[in-house]
């Protein structure tokens, strides 16, 4: 009996130890899949900031200590739409932004945000959740043939049918809540973008009383710029403008396009609605887009200038412990305008990535659970499957923007530890390293209220999180 447990015994043993190593075989094998999914993704993102990098070379555009004309467009664009409730006044050298109520900029921004809100509150109780206070049934035509083309589908079962309606109209509200957010949340970071855009009068003012005038012979090229009159020079039009131009048409109004043909037949009431709605929901993503790549762009433009000017100072003659203390004073207000424009833009941008998550969780599971055969369902799937991409892809194009801000902040670094300091004495040394140092030690990033920070950890992030939630989603309505 003894020897038979012990047998028994040496089995159970020989069956676990061969148990154990083959779940470590697997988990072996699952890490290394996890592995290699994550290098190819690496992969594939090195090759799109390589060509991200050189497409944008050949856009490149000099542009001034500051903002200049493109900024100042796109938010007198935003005005029109409600989310920007600025007003500026130009002084005899700098310009002056502001908020006031009374202020006639003011007051049609708030007309304009009451108009879309009310567009937005119609589209969710008539669409989502049927409550026809206005207009009655007819605002809804084209959304109902939806549904019903949909839920009569055959090549799909009925509970699936009616749970991607659920699904589509849950999109649908989502969406319009993050519109109506947005709205609210342009106005809350406004007082902290008057602030960012008034900080930086006295840093030009600064850069010109640091820096020989030679150095901004580099700006021939570019539009008229916020420095004082005698340094403003000529207007012309660069390709990034084109880039620009076609980014807003293209996303901005080619969804509004396709929804004017889809809406041929329906009645005024639903095509004013769907265009309203739409029209506004995708301009303002896309001129906030803009305003984001301006701003970052001119943080990296301000380093790389300062950088150019120290070059300058150096080659006329030796830097001093005064100079190169100016030169540590105005990079430090920099990286202020780069922690200050986070804060300015950490509102709109939380709501982004909040959107991209949910929404755009619902949309990849829409695209992906099947809709059928029909050409309707196809088409509804590809559309969820655009918007997704496109979310992505907006998000990638700002964080390969704002991590430009700390390349050239490390150029600048760079410069300073490689020049000729010959015949310079310790004190200037000293004052040297310590610039140095103020750049490596606390580089500068668009960290949105220390919650995130703009980079591709944060793209990776987002990305591996929708795919956590796209296989809860499955996992869960597959039972």
């Amino acid at each position: 009996m003894i020897r038979e447990l012990r047998t028994a015994e040496k089995y159970v043993n020989v069956i676990t130890a061969s148990h154990f190593s083959a779940s470590r075989h697997l988990n072996k094998l699952n890490q290394e899949d996890i592995s290699h999914s994550m290098y190819l993704f690496r992969l594939a993102q090195w090759k799109l900031s390589n060509i991200f990098n050189s497409f944008t070379a050949k856009l490149n555009f000099p542009t001034g200590l500051g903002t200049d004309y493109r900024l100042d467009f796109t938010l007198w664009l935003l005005k029109l739409l409600g989310c920007c409730p600025l007003s500026e006044s130009s002084g005899a050298t700098y310009k002056y932004y502001h908020i006031t109520w009374l202020s006639p900029s003011t007051i049609l921004s708030l007309c304009a945000s009451f108009y879309f809100t009310f567009t937005y509150i119609i589209s969710i109780t008539h669409v989502t959740f049927k409550k026809f206070f206005l207009f009655g049934d007819s605002i809804r035509q084209v959304f109902t043939l939806t549904e019903t083309v949909m839920k009569t589908d055959t090549s799909v079962n009925q509970a699936t049918a009616n749970f991607n309606v659920q699904a589509l109209n849950a999109i649908v509200m989502l969406g319009r809540l993050c519109a109506l957010a947005n709205i609210i949340l342009s106005w809350q970071s406004g007082f902290k973008l008057v602030e960012y855009l008034n900080n930086w009068a006295p840093i030009q003012k600064q850069f010109l009383q640091i820096f020989p005038r030679d150095t901004h012979q580099r700006l021939q090229d570019s539009w008229e710029l916020n420095f004082p009159s005698k340094l403003s020079v000529q207007r012309s039009f660069h390709w990034f403008d084109v880039g620009l131009c076609c980014y807003v048409i293209f996303l901005g109004l080619t969804p509004s396009v396709g929804m004017l043909c889809t809406l041929q037949s329906a009645p005024l009431s639903e095509i004013w609605l769907h265009l309203t709605v739409i029209t506004h929901n995708y301009l303002t993503d896309v001129l906030e887009d803009t305003k984001n790549v301006l701003i970052f762009r001119s943080l990296s433009e301000a380093f790389e200038k300062i950088r150019m000017g120290i070059h300058k100072s150096v080659e006329q003659e030796k830097p001093t412990v005064l100079a190169v203390q100016s030169w540590r004073q105005i990079l430090s207000q920099i990286q202020n305008q780069c922690r200050l424009a986070g804060k300015c833009l950490v509102y709109k941008q939380l709501a982004f990535l909040i959107n991209i998550l949910l929404v755009g969780t619902i949309c990849v599971y829409v695209s992906l659970n099947g809709f059928g055969n029909g050409r309707l369902s196809i088409l509804v799937s590809i559309m969820n499957g655009i918007f997704v991409s496109i979310w992505l892809g907006r998000l990638y194009f700002k964080i390969l923007n704002a991590e430009k801000i700390t390349e050239a902040e490390k150029s600048v670094a760079r410069s300073l530890m490689e020049m000729d300091c010959t015949g310079c004495n310790s004190l200037v040394m000293t004052q040297i390293r310590m610039t140095h140092d103020v750049l490596v030690k606390t580089p500068s990033r668009i960290n949105l209220g220390n919650y995130v920070v703009l980079n591709k950890r944060l793209f990776l992030g987002i990305f591996s999180q929708i795919v956590t939630y796209l296989i809860v989603l499955m996992q869960f309505f597959s039972r």
